[in-house]
């Protein structure tokens, strides 16, 4: 199954912003058959309004209640999605690869940047990795956690929370795919101070 997951940190006015034009080349290029994307900051787009934008089957649009917050789940004919539940952090849903006949489990996570809620998030995707032991789980997102200390450029790291993290992931059965693009994403844009990476 081809995914696409992005933190598109603001979708921009519209769903004609260079951001979204931008979003709707990589959905094109990629022919990605399952996009999910988090931090759209946005409450104004609909489900019908991403299928008819971006040509898909069906979607699922998570409102955004603040600043960061926010997300969509979009999918292409290629595959069926039912989606299981959801809340302003995570959708569980299973997806079924109509040319292959196979099925699997999708996880799609936005982590709660105020880590209020970070527990809650890890035991429901707990509970669907474990209900769903027979079909392999794809977990896509932004978890706003960290793996290991390299991933940031501080050493302002809560180690509790990393190892809890670490202790999921491999409860779940989970690993990392890894990544090929640069190695930090997201800056404090502190560049005269003290920037985080």
């Amino acid at each position: 199954m081809k995914t696409l997951g992005w933190n598109c940190q603001g979708m921009g006015k519209s769903l004609g912003s260079p951001k979204m034009c931008h979003l709707a080349r990589m959905i094109h290029t990629t022919k990605a058959q399952v996009t999910f994307i988090s931090e759209v900051k946005s409450t104004k787009v609909s489900s019908s309004d991403l299928t008819t934008r971006f040509n898909m089957c069906d979607s699922l649009v998570v409102p955004s209640r603040r600043r960061s917050e926010g997300f969509w789940l979009m999918w292409n004919n290629e595959v069926q999605d039912s989606v299981h539940s959801f809340n302003f952090h995570v959708i569980l849903a299973s997806v079924l690869i109509r040319s292959s006949n196979q099925k699997l489990g999708l996880v799609c996570i936005y982590g709660d940047p105020y880590h209020r809620n970070t527990t809650q998030i890890w035991d429901l995707v707990a509970s669907f990795v474990y209900d769903n032991a027979s079909m392999p789980i794809m977990c896509i997102g932004d978890m706003n956690e960290l793996l290991y200390d390299m991933d940031k450029n501080s050493l302002d790291i809560n180690r509790s929370r990393m190892n809890a993290f670490r202790l999921m992931i491999k409860h779940c059965g989970l690993f990392d795919l890894g990544c090929s693009d640069p190695a930090y994403t997201w800056t404090n844009k502190r560049f005269s101070s003290k920037p985080i990476f």
